[in-house]
C-alpha cells in the first residue's frame, strides 16, 4: 500500500492536506478537502490497476519517441 500512495503523491498534488499530530508529536491523521480525497481515490484506482498502468507507460515511451502519433482530428474523424 505505501508504494500505491507514494506513485499517487506523485501523480496527484494535494491542496489542503494538513496532518494531525498524537500528543508524542506523531502523525495519527490526515485532514483533507474532499476534492483532493476522491482525486486521491481516482488516482489510487487507476495505479493499482498493472493492465492500465502498462498501457499508460507504453503510450508515454511512444510519445517520448515520437512513434505512433495521431492528432485529436485524426482518432475522432
Amino acid at each position: 500500500m505505501t508504494a500505491m500512495l507514494n506513485e499517487a503523491r506523485k501523480l496527484y498534488p494535494f491542496r489542503g492536506l494538513k496532518y494531525l499530530y498524537s500528543d508524542r508529536k506523531k502523525p495519527v491523521a490526515v485532514q483533507m478537502d474532499v476534492e483532493d480525497f476522491l482525486g486521491l481515490m481516482e488516482t489510487l484506482n487507476i495505479t493499482s490497476n498493472k493492465r492500465l498502468m502498462r498501457s499508460v507507460k507504453s503510450g508515454l515511451r511512444d510519445i517520448k519517441e515520437r512513434r505512433l502519433l495521431y492528432s485529436h482530428d485524426e482518432v475522432f474523424r
